[in-house]
Parts: structure tokens; sequence; C-alpha cells
């Protein structure tokens, strides 16, 4: 069961990734080249939707999987690839059939409801398990490629970070107000507020 959750990890994450990713870059690409060089993409704009979509559907399939609430029937989107409009509409600019982009849907939600078993048999199986934050994070970080090292690494580096930017800005290392090791006080002398 580890091998398939760790497959469907690698799956969604970068189907969604990608899709997002793609999205990004084509409008980056798109403005650049409108406002520098006068050119248009024209079917920029559609893709950037589509794919928009894409990583939406991909991104409810990262919800479930992280226990968050999604109502979803994979059986109705492979149904809407079997209407007409499907395969005999195409889109304007990439004159795509329309089902070739509706495939997203019924791909997301049938991959959503693998998950969902898969994540109810290891309940059956093993009972309910909480998760501490750093086995989340490990088993993000193997579907992502990574090692958890280097995740804790680059936290370690933002907190260093942190840390000298406080210690240039004049700070001492403990809180704000509680300078050279002393609690701000007040008019009274007994910290308290004045009053």
């Amino acid at each position: 069961m580890h091998k398939v959750n760790r497959a469907l990890t690698a799956i969604e994450n970068g189907i969604a990734g990608f899709s997002l990713i793609a999205a990004v870059g084509i409008a980056v690409i798109s403005i650049v080249l409108r406002a520098g060089f006068e050119t248009i993409i024209f079917w920029s704009e559609e893709a950037i939707i589509y794919l928009i979509i894409t990583s939406t559907f991909f991104g409810a399939i990262i919800t479930l999987r992280d226990n968050g609430h999604v109502n979803a029937i994979a059986v109705l989107g492979w149904l809407l690839l079997t209407e007409p409009f499907s395969f005999d509409t195409v889109t304007p600019a990439l004159k795509l059939p329309l089902g070739a982009v509706e495939t997203a849907v019924p791909v997301a939600f049938t991959l959503m409801f693998i998950r969902a078993i898969a994540m109810l048999w290891s309940t059956w199986k093993h009972g309910v398990q909480e998760l501490t934050a750093a086995e989340v994070a490990q088993l993000e970080a193997e579907a992502a490629g990574v090692s958890a090292e280097d995740i804790e690494n680059a936290r370690r580096e933002s907190l260093a970070t942190l840390e000298r930017q406080h210690l240039r800005a004049g700070g001492d290392g403990s809180p704000p107000g509680q300078q050279d090791g002393q609690a701000q006080r007040g008019t009274d002398g007994e910290g308290g507020d004045a009053r």
C-alpha cells in the first residue's frame, strides 16, 4: 500500500505542479512578448485557463489526501466525455477537441476515488493514525524527490537568516521589548502599565 500511496502522491503533485507552473510560465512569456516585442501568442489565454482548471482538479485530490473535504463523483466526469459536444466542439485557439480538455475532470476524480479507497483501506487495516508534522513532511519530501534532511537544512538556514536580520536591526536575540534581559517597565517602576 505504501508504494501505491507514493505513486499516487507523485502523480498528483506532478500534474498539479506542472499545470500551475506551465500556466504561470505561459503567462509570463506572453506578457514579456507583448510588452517587449509587441508579439502576441494567440493561444496563451486559452491554454492558461485550461491549465488552471487542470491544476484545480488535481489540487482537489491533494486536499483529499491531506484529509480535506472534497465531494466528487468520478462516474459523472466520465459521462461528461460521452456527450456529443465533447468531441464535436473544438477550442477556439488551440483547436483541441473539448473532450481533450474535459479529460482532466474524470481522470482527477478517478484518482481521487482511488486515493479515498486507499485511505479507507489503510484506516480499516491499521486504524486511524495521526501523523506528526515531521512524518507528513517526510512523506511529502519523498514524493517530491527531496530528502527530509534537505528540508530541515533549509528551515535551519531560514531561521539563521531571520536571527541575523534581527541582530542587525539592533536586537540582542531576546524578544522585542526585552532588550538587556529586563522587562520593559512602566512609569510606576513595577513592570506594569503606567496608569
